[in-house]
């Protein structure tokens, strides 16, 4: 059974990736997403989590699914 947790691991490691190599930025998804920088700072550092809808607009300006 996969929970909410593990699928806010797997998207912060998955835009940690993009991050690393060059393909995103937290300014970038921060403006894409319409969060400020620093809740998505907070969020890739493990200090918050993102509620559903905020993965949602996560997922959705990314183009990925829970799938991905």
């Amino acid at each position: 059974m996969l929970l909410f947790r593990d699928l806010q691991e797997a998207l912060r490691k998955l835009l940690w990736d993009r991050i690393e190599s060059g393909e995103l930025t937290g300014m970038a998804l921060a403006d894409k997403t319409g969060f400020r920088q620093a809740h998505i700072s907070n969020f890739l550092n493990r200090k918050r989590g993102l509620s559903l809808e905020g993965m949602d607009r996560v997922l959705s300006v990314e183009e990925l699914s829970v799938l991905d």
